[in-house]
């Protein structure tokens, strides 16, 4: 599916959500809720929740939408969510960049 947008994922593979996960990255987004409970579960005392988010809170901040699984139903159903998950990572990196920016401007400026 991927592939059709021009993405190779073909080198990619999935892998348990670990404890340590939290020590080794910034951020963790999950595309649904009962992952985050998961996650929770999963963790313990090492949780963070300021490092955890659902994936569309980025796109619907508040709103607490989840991603569709689209297994079960028609193949448009992943081009949709293909399309969901795309805006949300173009929000991602446009408030990263945003954030980069403002950085590199105060550190220019004095």
């Amino acid at each position: 599916m991927a592939l059709t947008y021009g993405i190779d994922i073909s080198g990619q593979r999935a892998r348990d959500f670990r404890p340590e996960d939290f020590d080794r990255f910034d951020l963790v987004f999950a595309m649904a809720s009962d992952v985050i409970r998961d996650m929770r579960s999963i963790a313990g005392n090492r949780f963070n929740p300021k490092k955890t988010g659902l994936l569309m809170d980025l796109v619907y901040p508040g709103e607490e939408r989840d991603v569709p699984d689209p297994w079960y139903g028609p193949e448009a159903g992943y081009h949709e969510v293909f399309r969901m998950i795309d805006e949300a990572c173009e929000h991602l990196v446009s408030q990263h960049t945003h954030g980069r920016q403002a950085v590199a401007e105060t550190k220019n400026r004095g």
